[in-house]
C-alpha cells in the first residue's frame, strides 16, 4: 500500500484538506528545488512527480517518483531550518495538496493521526532508500527496470492499474540507477513478450504477473 492520507480517517483527511492549498502543475514544472527551505509538505492528489537529486559531478538522478496519496516534501516539517534535499518536478499535468508547517503543527497538536502520517512518510522514505541501494549493487539491470514499473502500475491505485504511466525512458534509467539504452532495451523486450505497452513518453502494464516474474529474477548483475 502507499503511504500518504491513506493512513487518516476519512474524518481527519477531510479537516487535512479545509486547511490545504490546492496546487496543479503541468508537465516539467518544478514543485520546488534542491536546497530551496523546506516550508511545506505535499500531498498528491493526481498525477505523478519526480524527485531528482543533482551529484558533486553535475550528474541529475531520480532518487523517487510520487503517485497519487504519496507525501513528499515531509523533511520539511522536522526541523525549522531545514532545506530541500532534492528538487520535484511534474512528470505529467498534476496536482497536489500543500500543506504548510504551522498548520500542519496545529493540527499535530488536535489530532494524533497526523503525527502518524509523518512517521510514515519518514519510515517509507528511508526504506524505499535502502531498496534501491542494494538493488543498485546487487540486481541486473532487468530487475530494476521491472521492479520500478511494478512500483509505478501500483501507485495507479487498485482502480486504475494498467493505465497509462507517464514517465520518459530518461527519467525511469535514472529511477533505475542505469543508462537509457539500456533501459530501451530492457523495455522494448518487455513489449515484446507483451508484458507491457509503449508510446512516447509512457509505459503501459499489460501483465502484471509476467512483470513481477521479471522483478524477481536471479541473475548475476549487468548494469
Amino acid at each position: 500500500m502507499r503511504d500518504g492520507v491513506t493512513v487518516l480517517s476519512e474524518t481527519d483527511r477531510r479537516e487535512l484538506l479545509t486547511v490545504c492549498r490546492r496546487r496543479r502543475f503541468g508537465r516539467g514544472d518544478v514543485v520546488f528545488w534542491q536546497g530551496d527551505p523546506g516550508l511545506t509538505i505535499h500531498l498528491v492528489e493526481r498525477g505523478s512527480f519526480a524527485a531528482r537529486v543533482t551529484t558533486p559531478m553535475g550528474q541529475s538522478i531520480v532518487v523517487n517518483v510520487f503517485r497519487r496519496h504519496d507525501v513528499f516534501g515531509e523533511l520539511a516539517l522536522v526541523a525549522p531550518d531545514q532545506r530541500r534535499t532534492a528538487t520535484v518536478v511534474a512528470l505529467e499535468a498534476s496536482e497536489s495538496f500543500e500543506l504548510d508547517r504551522r498548520d500542519f503543527e496545529d493540527l499535530s497538536r488536535r489530532l494524533t493521526s497526523f503525527n502518524r502520517l509523518l512517521v510514515t512518510a519518514l519510515a517509507r522514505r528511508v526504506n524505499d532508500t535502502t531498496n534501491q541501494f542494494l538493488e543498485a549493487v546487487h540486481q541486473p539491470v532487468e530487475v530494476r527496470v521491472a521492479r520500478r514499473l511494478a512500483l509505478l502500475d501500483e501507485g495507479l491505485g487498485p482502480d486504475h492499474r494498467g493505465d497509462w504511466i507517464a514517465i520518459r525512458q530518461e527519467d525511469l534509467a535514472e529511477f533505475a540507477s542505469t543508462t537509457r539504452p539500456r533501459v530501451n532495451r530492457v523495455l522494448t523486450e518487455l513489449a515484446r513478450k507483451k508484458v507491457v505497452e509503449l508510446r512516447r513518453g509512457q509505459v503501459r502494464v499489460l501483465d502484471t504477473s509476467a512483470l513481477d516474474r521479471a522483478g524477481h529474477q536471479a541473475r548475476r548483475p549487468t548494469r
